[in-house]
C-alpha cells in the first residue's frame, strides 16, 4: 500500500485510504510508517455509545499474538586473488569479493545474516621504476600505486526499510531517475594512492670519495591519496 502510495506521487502528510482485498475494512496510512521499526503495540476495545445505555458483557481472548518464521533467502559469496609477479620489475596484486543478500557463516543464525549485497575490488603493484633505466645512473625509484572500491547496496530502502529497494527503484518511471536514486542508497568508498619512498641515487664507484654534500648521501618521498 505504501509502495502504491509513492508510486502515485501522493502527499505524504494526507492519509490515504485503500480497501482490503476482501472489501470488509479501509485501510489508512499516513507519512513513512516502517514494520521495521515497531518495538512494541497495543491491542484496544473500542466501547461506543449504544442507544439503550444498557450494561453490556463481553468476553475477550488474545491468544499469543506474535510474528513467526524467518526470511529463509539463501545467499553465497565468493573470493578471488591473482598475483604476478613482473620479473624483477615488480608484483601485482588484485582481489575480487562478492557477497549476497542472505549469506551466512555456519555458526550464525538466520536473523544474522547480510541483508545487503557487498562487492568490493582493489588492486595494488609495487614496481621498481629504476629497472628501466640504465644502470649506470644509480638511480632508484620504487613506487607504489593501489585502487580500490568498495559498494555495499542494501536489500531494504533505506527510507522505508520495511520495502525492498528494487520496488522503491521501479516506483520511477525513467531510467536515469532509477540509477539516481540506487546511487543515492548505495554505500560507495572509493580510495586510491601513489607513493614514491626512498628515491634516491647509489654510489656507482665505491672506491671514490664520499663527502657529506654529495648526492648520493640524500633520499626524498612523495606520495598521494585521495577517499571519497
Amino acid at each position: 500500500m505504501k509502495y502504491q502510495r509513492n508510486r502515485e506521487n501522493i502527499d505524504l502528510s494526507t492519509p490515504f485510504s485503500k480497501t482490503s482485498s476482501n472489501g470488509k475494512y479501509i485501510i489508512k496510512i499516513k507519512g513513512r510508517p516502517s514494520m521495521g521499526s515497531i518495538l512494541n503495540f497495543m491491542i484496544g476495545v473500542k466501547n461506543p455509545l449504544s442507544n439503550d445505555r444498557a450494561s453490556k458483557s463481553a468476553c475477550l481472548w488474545f491468544n499469543e499474538l506474535r510474528l513467526t518464521d524467518f526470511d529463509r533467502t539463501k545467499g553465497w559469496a565468493a573470493n578471488a586473488n591473482l598475483n604476478l609477479k613482473l620479473s624483477d620489475i615488480g608484483t601485482v596484486s588484485s582481489s575480487l569479493r562478492y557477497t549476497s543478500v542472505g549469506f551466512g557463516s555456519i555458526q550464525q543464525r538466520i536473523s544474522e545474516r547480510s541483508r545487503e549485497e557487498k562487492i568490493q575490488y582493489d588492486a595494488s603493484a609495487n614496481l621498481n621504476i629504476d629497472k628501466l633505466l640504465p644502470s649506470k645512473w644509480g638511480i632508484k625509484l620504487p613506487l607504489y600505486v593501489s585502487s580500490s572500491t568498495s559498494i555495499i547496496t542494501p536489500k531494504y530502502d533505506p527510507l522505508d526499510k520495511d520495502i525492498p529497494l528494487s520496488a522503491s527503484i521501479k516506483s520511477f518511471d525513467t531510467k536515469k531517475q532509477q540509477d539516481e536514486y540506487k546511487r543515492l542508497t548505495e554505500e560507495r568508498i572509493e580510495s586510491k594512492s601513489i607513493s614514491l619512498n626512498n628515491v634516491r641515487k647509489e654510489r656507482n664507484n665505491p672506491e671514490t670519495r664520499a663527502d657529506f654534500w654529495d648526492f648520493e648521501n640524500f633520499s626524498t618521498g612523495f606520495s598521494y591519496s585521495e577517499r571519497t
